[in-house]
């Protein structure tokens, strides 16, 4: 939350609500994260690491493949595996 809050201008474009009502809500046991939350936890988790994180969208549409949406870090992987995985069930 302290990197979304201090980041406003990149993250408030995405965010539907207020920004002070997102915050409020990201306090709230058992709130799931959203698109903001896992760019934020790539920003301050991951990416310095240099790790990536790969978000595999696991949607019942048409066709066997899966959606999956990566984050890497600008300087590239520390290691081919350093990769975190995150399975998003609609």
């Amino acid at each position: 939350m302290y990197h979304i809050l201090h980041s406003r201008d990149l993250f408030e474009p995405f965010i539907d609500a207020p920004f002070e009502s997102y915050l409020e809500e990201l306090t709230r046991a058992n709130t799931e994260i959203d698109e903001v939350g896992v760019r934020a936890l790539f920003d301050v988790i991951l990416k310095g690491a240099g790790m990536g994180l790969e978000v595999i969208n696991l949607h019942r549409g048409i066709g066997e493949e899966v959606d999956v949406v990566s984050h890497m870090p600008d300087k590239g992987l520390v290691h081919e595996e350093a990769i975190a995985r995150l399975l998003f069930r609609p």
